[in-house]
């Protein structure tokens, strides 16, 4: 985007050129013939030597810095430092833009260049709602100095010279993006969604509302570096006005004891940060939004909140309807109220907190069937099964950070959330030895026509339970700096408790086509059962950190923690088909579990301007003891443990390249329920039990990155690898189909995958492409004979992926063209039969259009076609085609109402099909979806500015 700027006029010198150095050369050459005396070799080195010496005064460069300080005049002789204000070398007397950066937190910059030192050039420092300031820069000093640089707001325009400048767009500074919203076009009243869609190096979904950055999910979105409904993106996403913002910054985002003490984890936690501009700070929003339609189809939104520019903000959101919802079950609703506050308590204290309630009720019906991996003969099944599921939820949180003097900071935060929910499924499901070749949205209606040959069982199952969950957590940390920038020391205490408990009851009949009573009839089994499960578990952990700064960019840490957890889990199930209920020993047991821990930690980092290192091991002594009691025995047992943490990272950020390799190693033991669980009957033909015998996993984490968001590309690469991972071992009984399940250690688990992608903003279009690809090796073991000897099943995924897009971002609107193509083979060490060939490949190509229209309405349509095929699709699967269509009216005082229809699946299309592959078999689902229905909107918005 182009400005046009006006500065006063300034006087230029002349450098030294063609026509002075013309005439010293005519002069020299008069007074050659006097030297004729000396000696003519003297006369030819002098004209040399001053040729040389002309030419090197005129066109010697050097490297050079330009550094100053940027400061707001607020009146009063008061000031503040301005961050991230706009700082521009331009060349004169072109004005052609050479150089730019922006300031930091206290206003500082320093700017570096290769130049002339003949040249003159000019400095413009520019901030949104300021007018800008101009220096001519020049002299022959390595080092200048632009001083203390005031910018006013309201100042008479300079307008004797006209000078253009490109609006710099991005800007790398070291592990930091800084983005100029300026420098993109937006369609009037767009919110920041839509700004983020055309900014180069941010991916962003619409559907799940979700932004990655170089791979890596953002997890939070802040408003001048403050929290702002934290955890839930897309309340700023949908509700702020993208006009209110000057810039958006992607930093790592260090935790505040990481700030004062230096050392910051290998753990990335990338942050959108919004900077608004100086005009809207203290504006009050709001705004009203209701909407109905056919099918019953309803929703209504309210917002309001407030910021400013020291990031302190309020708000309150709430949300209710079922407009997202696309399954056929009637009672679908989903609700939501949260409130939002940050403010600064004097000039020390910091408080941010949050509080919301979730109400939810889902339903969905739904088909599968799936094959097993058999090295005889593998095992098919097919299912319908109808869900339904009602939840409310509460949760708040709070942090709270003092900093008592200069060198001491407290920091409090805690939290609470309670839950209930209730849930119930039908499931009608059936087994068979071969294909049987039904259709996998009807898969029970040829069912009579199949073979009993080749049937094994047929199931009938009801259950239904109710949860309730209850948790809080404490957290409090302080640290002192023995001397300013020094050696400081932190202690923190932490505390997590949880209490829940499960009522369930469950009733199933199943009927065994390979097994006869003793009438000859199929053998039946019919089971009614309740199933009491309370549990809790607590945490305790107190930890002290020093941390020794080495040098300015060194650190190294120590530190030692002590925790304690606590685990209790019961189940007590009942048998109730009889008329007396009777509690059935051999599924019911109490169990408890005791871990102390004492884990020493050795924590380097290195944080300089072009190189990062992070490294650190942990090693963690534990005691763990285990009780459990099941009415006929009780066990009691005590176990030592060392595990070990290892961590590496190493960044290099220069010229805007970011290179890094980051690796984790981490153990993790068995859980509670995996070691000492009673055995579960899900239904008569699916039980699992636990394993008293696991051992604990380690698991290896590899990352390697590489991006140049200037340019446009990105490149990572991750792989992973477990030693004595954890997998399910399942039994099968030939004769009625049944499987039984348990936990085992297991070697041979890993995976990689990498991905490279290429962005690039060319006027008003935005280029994209991606491509990756992924392999992993799963291994689990299974046993079909009945026997006792275990087999190893080994399943080979390889998959690759594509996509290329092409926008067009007028300042009307956008136009998005892009294609998709997925690929993922399946291949199992035991799947002989079927020549080890199972892949799925789908092909999607979508459109998306959003046009401001005359008379101030809004066009937005989207349509996604596609294709898939593979291994068991059917041709009339294959297809789907979506068509999406919004027309909205803005009218009213500034436009603040706005009138939409929305058309969803126009073309009456809509599917829901999943598929996928373990070492164990090949599965694939399929659900009923609400098709083609419209929606009328009214939203009214209301902002009170400054």
């Amino acid at each position: 985007m182009e400005k046009r700027l006006h500065t006063p006029k300034f006087i230029h010198s002349v450098p030294l050129n063609l026509k002075i150095l013309s005439t010293l050369g005519a002069g020299l050459f008069k007074t050659i013939p006097r030297l004729r005396r000396m000696h003519k070799l003297y006369a030819f080195l002098l004209l040399v030597f001053m040729l040389s010496l002309s030419a090197f005064s005129q066109e010697q460069k050097i490297d050079r810095e330009i550094s100053g300080k940027v400061v707001m005049e607020l009146g009063d002789d008061k000031q503040e430092s301005v961050e991230y204000a706009n700082i521009s070398l331009l060349s004169l007397p072109d004005s052609t833009f050479l150089a730019g950066t922006t300031s930091d937190k206290e206003g500082k910059f320093s700017l570096r260049l290769h130049c002339d030192l003949s040249q003159k050039y000019l400095l413009k420092t520019s901030f949104t709602g300021c007018l800008p300031v101009w220096q001519e820069i020049s002299g022959t000093a390595y080092a200048i100095q632009a001083g203390t640089i005031r910018l006013k707001e309201d100042v008479k325009t300079l307008n004797e010279v006209v000078v253009t400048a490109l609006v710099q767009p991005v800007e790398q500074k070291k592990d930091t993006t800084i983005f100029n919203a300026e420098a993109y076009k937006l369609p009037e009243g767009a919110y920041l969604e839509a700004l983020i869609r055309r900014i180069p190096g941010l991916s962003y979904d619409p559907k799940t509302k979700s932004i990655e950055y170089k791979g890596e999910k953002i997890s939070e979105i802040t408003v001048n570096g403050k929290e702002f409904f934290k955890g839930n993106t897309r309340v700023p996403l949908e509700n702020l006005p993208a006009s209110f913002i000057s810039r958006l910054k992607v930093y790592d985002k260090a935790t505040e004891e990481e700030e004062m003490t230096g050392v910051k984890g290998s753990q990335k936690n990338y942050v959108l940060d919004l900077q608004t501009k100086k005009a809207v700070n203290g504006t009050l929003m709001a705004g009203l939004e209701g909407g109905y339609g056919s099918k019953n189809k309803y929703d209504a939104r309210a917002q309001i909140f407030q910021f400013k520019e020291n990031g302190e903000n309020i708000g309150l959101v709430g949300r209710f309807g079922n407009r997202n919802f696309t399954s056929v079950y009637d009672g679908n609703r989903a609700g939501n109220v949260g409130g939002n506050i940050s403010r600064k308590i004097g000039n020390d204290i910091q408080v941010s907190a949050n509080i919301g309630y979730n109400h939810s009720k889902t339903g969905d019906r739904s088909t599968s069937r799936n094959e097993l991996y058999m090295t005889s003969q593998n095992q098919y099944g097919i299912s319908e099964r109808t869900l339904e599921n009602l939840q409310n939820g509460f949760s708040s949180s709070l942090n709270l950070m003092w900093n008592l003097n200069k060198q001491t900071m407290l920091r409090v935060a805690g939290g609470g959330n309670m839950s209930w929910s209730e849930n119930m499924s039908d499931t009608h499901s059936a087994k068979f030895s071969e294909n049987p070749n039904l259709d996998l949205l009807h898969p029970f209606q040829g069912f009579e026509q199949t073979s009993r040959d080749i049937r094994m069982n047929e199931t009938w199952q009801k259950n239904s339970n109710k949860l309730q969950n209850k948790a809080y957590n404490l957290y409090a940390s302080m640290i002192h700096q023995f001397s300013e920038e020094g050696n400081s020391l932190g202690i923190s205490y932490s505390l997590y408790r949880n209490r829940q408990d499960n009522d369930a009851y469950k009733t199933f009949s199943t009927t065994f086509y390979q097994l006869q009573d003793i009438s000859g009839r199929d053998s039946t089994d019919l089971q009614h059962q309740y199933q009491d499960s309370p549990g809790q578990s607590g945490n305790h952990e107190i930890r002290a950190d020093y941390t020794w700064r080495i040098t300015k960019k060194n650190n190294l840490q120590f530190s030692y923690a002590w925790g304690l957890q606590n685990e209790k889990e019961m189940q007590s199930t009942y048998d109730l088909s009889g008329n007396v209920p009777f509690l059935i020993d051999s599924l019911s047991n109490h169990r408890n579990s005791r871990t102390i821990k004492h884990a020493f930690s050795l924590n380097y980092s290195h944080d300089g301007e072009n190189w990062k290192a992070y490294g650190g091991l942990t090693g963690t002594l534990q005691r763990r003891s285990l009780n459990q009691d099941d009415g006929k025995q009780i066990i009691d047992t005590t176990g030592y443990s060392f595990e070990w943490m290892p961590t590496f990272f190493v960044q290099y950020n220069k010229n805007d390249y970011d290179l890094s390799i980051r690796y984790n190693g981490s153990t993790r033991q068995p859980s509670l329920y995996d070691l000492m669980a009673p055995t579960v009957y899900y239904s008569a033909v699916y039980i699992s039990r636990s394993n008293p015998n696991l051992k604990a996993t380690y698991q290896h984490y590899l990352n390697l990155s590489f991006s140049n968001y200037t340019k446009g590309i990105s490149a990572y690469v991750t792989c992973s690898q477990e030693l004595n991972g954890i997998t399910q071992a399942t039994l099968y009984n030939p004769q009625t189909g049944g499987q039984e399940t348990y936990p085992v250690n297991i070697n041979g688990n890993w995976n990689v995958m990498g991905n490279s992608n290429y962005e690039r903003r060319i006027g008003n279009f935005k280029l994209a492409g991606r491509a990756g690809g992924n392999y992993s090796h799963n291994v689990g073991l299974i046993n079909e004979d009945g026997g006792k000897e275990l087999k190893k099943s080994v399943t080979h995924t390889s998959g690759i992926n594509a996509f290329v897009g092409v926008s067009y971002l007028p300042s009307w609107g956008n136009i998005d063209l892009n294609g998709t193509w997925d690929f993922q083979h399946f291949r199992n060490s035991l799947n002989t039969l079927q020549g080890s060939n199972t892949y799925t490949r789908d092909y999607t190509i979508n459109s998306l259009v959003s046009a401001q229209l005359p008379l101030h309405f809004q066009l937005d349509s989207d349509f996604t076609y596609l294709i898939r095929s593979g291994s068991y699709v059917d041709s009339k699967e294959q297809n789907e085609a979506l068509w999406n269509l919004t027309l909205t009216w803005k009218f009213a005082k500034e436009r603040r109402a706005e009138l939409s229809a929305t058309w969803t699946d126009i073309l009456n299309q809509r599917k829901s099909l999943q598929r996928s592959a373990s070492s164990s078999g090949f599965y694939e689902s399929y659900a009923e979806q609400l098709r083609s229905y419209f929606l009328i909107s009214l939203r009214y918005k209301f902002n009170r500015m400054n």
